[in-house]
């Protein structure tokens, strides 16, 4: 399988097998890794693996184990054959008995139209959001068009790589500091503690919806990606940290932060994270996949002086092809009863909270 899995995930083997173990093997949430596998003569044809992750409907709802489909990938000597297809109803069938819902957050143009096929509702669009902070370069201010041009061109390819080779040298690996007014602590690992509790203390007064219960197991083991660079950072009150924010390190573009996830208990917390994050001067660029913006944390950014919140039609132009976050119950025939899980419709964004941590591959 992690040999097949070279046509997703590159060529270094043992790159693959550390993160099909992390993935499959160490989930704190599978017994066993989850996924079909397709033979031809005792060779492996095909792969569809399942990144498990718990969940809950409502505040003191249903706590139920979700399912992502992802990692799909099918032999070139056997595609275009239904493959991928058979794959997914099989997964339907052998996961109906202790599985309520599939939830697809990683689905790439070329798998969306066999998902349709399989039933998958669209939930939400999904599309990165771009926000620029005060300081833009030359080249943010350009057309569309221009912008890939220059992108394209030899000098910003030379540019471009000797800013890889420099890294983010502000977090030494394994290190944690604080700003000058002591603040935001930022690191390179996660307190899973801290985040846990501040975690938990949000959702004591959050509204009824299904989203991603982070326990400790989730925040010790989430991290732990070999194929990923994170940085975090606390806001302190007190002596007590009261609100979190973490950032994916863009790998070929190191002054570029995505952002994954986020939480706060305290007022103002996450406003001035935000404001540390603009004013250090670390990342000239955030983005965050659009089903993860929250009209609180659009507001801060807003407030701030962030700029350039890409709409749907300006995504589109630039290449993104109107994908979808993708929603079934894990069934085969389908009822209207299957599509409530704890009360909550699972067609309705709105009885969502989608943090870009969800996606399997962030």
């Amino acid at each position: 399988m992690v040999q097949l899995l070279r046509h997703l995930w590159g060529e270094d083997q043992a790159t693959r097998l550390a993160h099909f173990k992390w993935k499959h093997v160490d989930n704190p949430y599978a017994e066993n890794p989850l996924g079909i596998v397709a033979l031809h003569r005792g060779e492996v044809a095909g792969f569809r693996g399942y990144f498990a992750a718990r969940w809950r409907a409502g505040r003191k709802g249903r706590d139920f184990i979700l399912l992502n489909p992802g990692d799909t990938v099918v032999s070139p000597d056997h595609r275009n054959k239904g493959l991928s297809l058979r794959m997914g109803h099989k997964a339907a069938e052998t996961y109906a008995a202790r599985y309520p819902v599939f939830l697809n957050t990683s689905c790439s143009p070329n798998a969306a139209p066999g998902y349709r096929k399989l039933g998958f509702y669209e939930l939400a669009p999904k599309f990165p959001l771009v926000l620029y902070g005060k300081e833009k370069k030359l080249k943010d201010l350009l057309p569309q068009k221009l912008r890939k041009t220059v992108k394209k061109s030899r000098i910003y390819r030379l540019i471009l790589s000797a800013a890889v080779r420099k890294g983010v040298a502000f977090m030494p690996d394994g290190k944690e500091a604080l700003d000058e007014s002591g603040g935001i602590l930022v690191a390179d690992k996660p307190r899973t503690d801290d985040m846990l509790r501040v975690a938990a203390r949000e959702n004591e007064g959050g509204a009824e919806k299904i989203k991603l219960f982070k326990d400790a197991s989730f925040f010790r083991w989430r991290f732990l990606n070999n194929r990923k660079k994170y940085l975090f950072f606390f806001s302190r009150a007190e002596g007590a940290v009261n609100g979190y924010l973490v950032l994916e390190i863009a790998p070929h573009d190191t002054h570029h932060g995505k952002i994954l996830d986020y939480a706060e208990c305290g007022s103002g917390a996450l406003a001035g994270i935000c404001r540390h994050i603009l004013r250090s001067g670390s990342f000239n660029k955030l983005s965050i996949i659009s089903y993860g913006l929250d009209d609180r944390l659009l507001e801060i950014m807003r407030s701030l002086g962030f700029t350039r919140f890409a709409s749907r039609r300006e995504a589109l132009d630039g290449g993104d092809s109107g994908l979808h976050l993708l929603v079934r119950p894990v069934k085969q025939e389908l009822s209207e009863a299957d599509w409530h899980i704890g009360g909550l419709d699972i067609r309705d964004f709105a009885n969502w909270e989608v943090r870009p941590i969800c996606d399997d591959g962030a």
